[in-house]
């Protein structure tokens, strides 16, 4: 019984970790289940958006909802909750647009760049998926740090990013992880294991 028990315990020890961090593909790149922005903290100018309001369509985990707008200084400030982007390996952070690719000013950290996106050779409700990449150290982050939020600022030329999804290629999650399905399931299934043989050995005692 003893070691029944102990086995069960390994097996939800090993499973935490893997807690919300199933895999979601979007236009070729690998993110985990929560690495997308959540939260819109605040906006400036005029937007058209297709898919729902604003704060939705800038922080689901759809690549066919999008904002856009032509206003002078136009800007999204966006936000992490349940995660945080890191500074690791390769770039960081992915922005994603529709239609012609495009370009956003960027600012993290006080350090504003430009991003320029190109054709991920997919596409979402009828347009061409286009994307780019951050490495937080352009950003003056350093190599394991992290950042929560980040401003989207639109250019007020003839064309401008259709924002569709904001993600963190390098993520860490915040914060209690919430378990999947299938690992309840896993380990509630051993625990009743558990309970029955209790019984049985009880039973078996009393007899």
């Amino acid at each position: 019984m003893s070691k029944l028990i102990r086995i069960l315990c390994a097996a939800a020890a090993l499973a935490v970790p893997q807690m919300a961090s199933a895999a979601v593909s979007v236009g070729g790149f690998s993110f985990d289940n929560n690495a997308f922005v959540d939260v819109l903290n605040s906006s400036s100018g005029s937007f058209s958006i297709s898919g729902g309001p604003l704060s939705t369509v800038v922080t689901d985990t759809d690549p066919g909802t999008f904002a856009f707008s032509f206003s002078q200084g136009a800007f999204l400030d966006l936000g992490f909750t349940d995660n945080v982007a890191v500074n690791g390996a390769g770039n960081d952070i992915v922005l994603f647009e529709l239609g012609a690719p495009d370009r956003w000013l960027v600012t993290i950290n006080g350090i504003s760049s430009q991003c320029q996106s190109a054709g991920t050779g997919f596409s979402a409700v009828g347009f061409g998926l286009n994307a780019c990449g951050l490495d937080l150290s352009a950003f003056g982050i350093a190599s394991g740090g992290t950042v929560s939020s980040l401003r989207l600022s639109f250019f007020d030329d003839s064309t401008t990013a259709s924002t569709s999804l904001v993600g963190a290629l390098n993520s860490q999650t915040v914060g209690g992880a919430i378990p999947e399905p299938a690992t309840w399931a896993m380990l509630l299934t051993g625990f009743g294991l558990v309970g029955a043989t209790m019984r049985r050995r009880a039973a078996a005692t009393a007899a």
